[in-house]
Order: C-alpha cells, then sequence, then structure tokens
C-alpha cells in the first residue's frame, strides 16, 4: 500500500501546484502565456501518471503483482521496474 500513496502523491502535488498557478494568473502575477504554457507541462504530467481506476480494487492488483512479480515487471515503466529490483534485492 505504500507503493500507492507513493504514486498518488505527485499527482497531488501536481494538481495542488495547478490550483496555486491559477491563482498567480487571476491575480494578474504571470501573463497569460506563462499560464498556458505551465499549465500544459502540468497537464501532460498529470497525464503521464497511471489513473487509479477502482479504489476497491487496489489490494487485489496488489496481491496479484506480489504474487506474480513477472506480471508486475511487465506492466512497469523502467521507474518502476527499478524499484521493484531494488525492493527484491533488499
Amino acid at each position: 500500500m505504500l507503493q500507492i500513496h507513493r504514486h498518488l502523491t505527485p499527482a497531488v502535488a501536481l494538481q495542488t501546484s495547478l490550483k496555486r498557478l491559477k491563482e498567480l494568473y487571476r491575480w494578474g502575477h504571470i501573463s497569460k502565456e506563462e499560464y498556458l504554457t505551465d499549465y500544459e507541462e502540468s497537464q501532460h504530467e498529470l497525464e503521464k501518471l497511471s489513473p487509479v481506476e477502482d479504489k476497491n480494487k487496489l489490494p487485489e492488483r496488489l496481491a496479484h503483482f506480489l504474487a506474480n512479480v513477472a506480471d508486475a515487471w511487465k506492466q512497469a515503466t523502467q521507474e518502476q521496474r527499478n524499484k521493484l529490483a531494488r525492493s527484491l534485492f533488499e
């Protein structure tokens, strides 16, 4: 479950950043061009994060991955594979 929390943290941080960005634009602290550039970059980063489809299925998926590391490896990004390998060797 700790891995799930680690996965959600970047999404929460990006959403918070988007809210602050919107405030800066509303208050006139940044230009429309700056706002749109930063907004698009943040949205792109959010899209990279895989959404959690159904929170009720997370424990089931985690149990499956723990039971079958090969499936986890196939579905993981390179960064996730590195973390998985480090965890397995620890």
